[in-house]
């Protein structure tokens, strides 16, 4: 969004969402990747920069919330590491199987 727009942000209690769910498993596990990927790279932008965010001026959040950010951030790599090898050996059985 542009800085100094006139958007407004709305409630609308009777909107519809729809989505299309992968039709195969083969479609599901390229797309779980993708997402993992996403939140691999991600949480590893923040880690790398984790000085930048720690020295920011224009947050009101004490520096402990943000330390404690820091950490889920980093629990999150973890996981994501063993995730994405979870997903590995699982489809190994699915396919072996």
């Amino acid at each position: 969004m542009k800085k100094h727009e006139k958007y407004t942000l709305t409630y609308v209690p009777d909107a519809k969402a729809f989505t299309d769910a992968p039709d195969s498993l083969a479609v599901l596990i390229k797309q779980r990747r993708r997402w993992m990927n996403g939140a691999l790279f991600g949480t590893m932008k923040v880690i790398a920069n984790i000085t930048k965010v720690l020295s920011c001026k224009r947050t009101k959040h004490p520096v402990y919330k943000q330390i404690l950010s820091f950490s889920s951030c980093f629990i999150t790599l973890l996981i994501s590491c063993f995730n994405s090898s979870l997903l590995v050996l699982c489809m190994l059985q699915l396919l072996s199987s």
